[in-house]
């Protein structure tokens, strides 16, 4: 990856943060890059696991938007459920190519999490991350 030597809209102290977990590391790149260029801070995770120990670690965390099924240690849907019982005050986009996932009981018993199917737009999942991070308040440590 090149460096920007533009600046960078996500230099704001007041960007949201948005933590991407996903482990197919193409999708995750190019939605990762797509919201920085939309002036998001971005962390990003390869599996559940990592993103656990991002959110453990009190770093700032706006918005996760998770794969559903990340090859382990830990799947999305375990994620969302524990972002829901841990940091409630996080809002989860959970995205999947597998069909059914929208009507599954778990995505149901994830609480704060939406369902975006895939393919999705970058675009789209950057505006509906906006909206989750101001129809929720304060920002989450």
């Amino acid at each position: 990856m090149q460096a920007n030597t533009t600046t960078d809209p996500a230099d704001k102290q007041d960007a949201p943060t948005a933590l991407v977990a996903e482990d197919d590391v193409l999708l995750r790149l190019a939605l990762s890059e797509y919201l920085r260029d939309a002036g998001f801070h971005v962390l990003e995770a390869a599996n559940g696991d990592e993103a656990r120990k991002i959110v453990g670690a009190s770093m700032r965390v706006d918005v996760l938007i998770s794969d559903v099924h990340m090859a382990q240690p830990g799947e999305g849907l375990d994620l969302a459920q524990w972002i829901g019982a841990n940091h409630p005050a996080i809002p989860v986009i959970l995205t999947s190519g597998s069909r059914g996932v929208a009507e599954s009981p778990a995505l149901a018993a994830c609480g704060n999490a939406v369902f975006v199917p895939k393919p999705y737009s970058e675009r789209q999942v950057e505006r509906l991350a906006r909206s989750r991070i101001s129809g929720r308040g304060a920002s989450s440590k």
